[in-house]
């Protein structure tokens, strides 16, 4: 086969996932500025789409909001449908429009530095991991990113409005709220594993639920940096507020042991951000009236050589309270490193995982 024909068939086979956009793929509208704005697209809504910083000569500046239910990028209805999986933006951007790119199957996006505002749902039901939002963010809407696989959000600080539900349902972990974000709307984060939060700046508008959830009123964060006053209504659960209420609303550190708020230490907040055991807890212990051990790490957990699926709920007090699984157990138990020893109690199980005790190490 010679040369033209092999690069004529990698052509195709390139065409089939990344298509080349036309103007005429775009609709569009001239602005009283002079500039674009994009209002519809009549090409293949699958693969990978670019957007041009320029359409008929005009700035691209703003994708519209959603037509007749549907976003501008967004459900797609051909037989071989498959989703947008990649888009590039324009460094001319500055507005994204509601719904522009919902229901797809988007797995990164880079935001230009001119972009100003992100639309409701514009990126909702998609598969985004990690999103970066440039300081030049004022506003983010409702739903912006819901739905999606996000574990790792950069919020810089300029953003000041993030509305209900933008980030829920995300397997979030860790969270900064920057100084300028003066508003937080009503489930905002709901449905995430957030474990770790700091609040930073002046006193905000937090909204019903913004990290609970409307049925518990409660959520998994253990761990709290507030580094000054917030108004806010149910903003993580009962416990918290209550607590933070009876401290006089003060900023500090915050840890959550057991069903009880307490303050904590920059020490005890680094080690739930880590997740990791006290570097004086590794090797193998054994109980004097227990004949099975217990091996650490700095990472891992073992019991007779079994890995325990594990996960640090807090630090108070030099004492660590941990939550294990395997698929024949689960519970909780506290844990304190003292005088060459440990000391275990919570909850053990069945038998053959009752830990609670003293153990030594071999």
């Amino acid at each position: 086969m010679n040369r033209k024909a092999v690069l004529g068939i990698v052509l195709m086979v390139f065409a089939g996932f990344v298509f080349a956009q036309s103007e005429s793929d775009f609709e569009v509208i001239q602005n009283r500025d002079g500039k674009i704005t994009i209002t519809g697209y009549k090409g293949r809504r699958t693969g990978r789409i670019v957007i041009p910083s320029k359409l008929y000569g005009l700035d691209v500046t703003e994708i519209g909001d959603a037509n007749n239910g549907g976003g501008v990028f967004s459900d797609g209805h051909e037989e071989d449908y498959r989703g947008i999986v990649s888009v590039v933006l324009p460094e001319s951007l500055k507005k994204i429009g509601s719904y522009a790119f919902g229901n797809n199957a988007i797995s990164n996006i880079v935001f230009p530095s001119s972009l100003e505002e992100i639309g409701e749902r514009a990126f909702s039901s998609n598969r985004l991991t990690n999103i970066n939002i440039p300081s030049t963010v004022k506003k983010i809407g409702g739903g912006a990113f819901s739905d999606n696989q996000i574990r790792n959000v950069t919020i810089s600080d300029g953003i000041t409005s993030i509305e209900r539900e933008v980030f829920e349902n995300n397997p979030l972990r860790n969270l900064v709220i920057p100084n300028s974000v003066a508003s937080l709307g009503y489930c905002a984060f709901q449905g995430t594993q957030i474990r770790k939060l700091e609040i930073h700046g002046a006193r905000k508008n937090i909204d019903d639920w913004v990290f609970g959830f409307r049925e518990t009123s409660d959520s998994g964060i253990v761990a709290v940096i507030i580094d000054a006053n917030a108004q806010y209504s149910n903003i993580i659960g009962e416990g918290f507020n209550n607590y933070y209420i009876s401290q006089g609303r003060k900023a500090g550190i915050y840890i959550k042991r057991g069903p009880i708020w307490t303050t904590g230490t920059q020490e005890e907040y680094d080690a739930i951000e880590q997740n990791t055991f006290p570097s004086g807890f590794a090797g193998t212990w054994k109980r004097d009236d227990y004949n099975n051990t217990l091996t650490f790490t700095r990472n891992t957990l073992k019991a007779n050589n079994q890995d325990f699926h594990w996960n640090l709920l807090s630090v108070a007090d030099n004492v660590y309270e941990i939550q294990y699984s395997r698929s024949t157990a689960a519970g909780k138990f506290t844990i304190k490193l003292t005088d060459g020893k440990i000391e275990i109690s919570g909850d053990s199980g069945t038998d053959e995982n009752n830990w609670n005790g003293t153990w030594r190490k071999q």
